[in-house]
């Protein structure tokens, strides 16, 4: 079985990047959080917010902007995480299973390819009100949440298939073992019938010798 185990491999690297990657999300939205406040709190015309873009830039930063930027990467950086924390449970989960040929995991693979579409598309609408709130306009997008969500589909489609193929195996090796062993049980009765008659035959000629 080495397919499988070259698949469960690859779950485990999954597993291991989503969690690092949950972390990250989380990281990010406290620091974003933290930038937000901070720029709420300066002043543009501030002796240290002159002195901050001098630092970062050349050419001067639109205050607003920067706001906007923050507070929108909040949002984005929770609903990454939202997806990284549903992503490490169903790669934790298939692991358990020890296959993708499940229906049971199959279920939960078509159920996170429709929350990264879900939440993709709802983090873009609500970074864009934002945006749209603050006067600037948002010209970014989460493309690759979308983008996973129909890959997550695309193979569930494929492990729904291979899940049947497996339960139509179970079912006709099973089938094959129950009759193996109806089999053998007409044959030890059969054996053992046999064995009583020899034994019935063998006391009628003793009986007859010492007559």
């Amino acid at each position: 079985m080495k397919s499988l185990d070259v698949i469960q491999t690859i779950c485990k690297i999954l597993k291991i990047l989503t969690m690092i990657a949950f972390v990250c999300c989380i990281v990010g939205a406290a620091f974003s959080l933290v930038g937000a406040i901070i720029l709420f709190c300066i002043n543009e015309e501030s002796a240290f917010w002159q002195e901050a873009v001098r630092y970062f830039s050349e050419e001067p930063i639109d205050l607003n902007f920067a706001r906007c930027s923050c507070f929108g990467a909040v949002f984005s950086c929770v609903f990454s995480a939202i997806i990284m924390g549903f992503a490490k449970r169903f790669y934790a989960d298939e692991l358990a299973a020890g296959t993708p040929f499940d229906r049971t995991i199959c279920r939960k693979m078509l159920k996170e390819g429709i929350l990264y579409l879900s939440l993709s598309v709802v983090s873009v609408i609500v970074v864009s009100i934002i945006y749209a709130c603050f006067g600037v306009s948002y010209e970014g997008g989460n493309y690759s949440g979308f983008g996973t969500g129909i890959t997550f589909v695309a193979c569930w489609i494929i492990c729904r298939y291979g899940a049947d193929v497996k339960e139509i195996a179970d079912k006709k090796i099973a089938e094959s073992n129950y009759a193996g062993y109806e089999n053998a049980n007409i044959n030890v009765g059969e054996n053992a019938n046999g064995g009583g008659n020899d034994n019935e035959n063998g006391d009628e000629n003793a009986h007859t010798s010492e007559e």
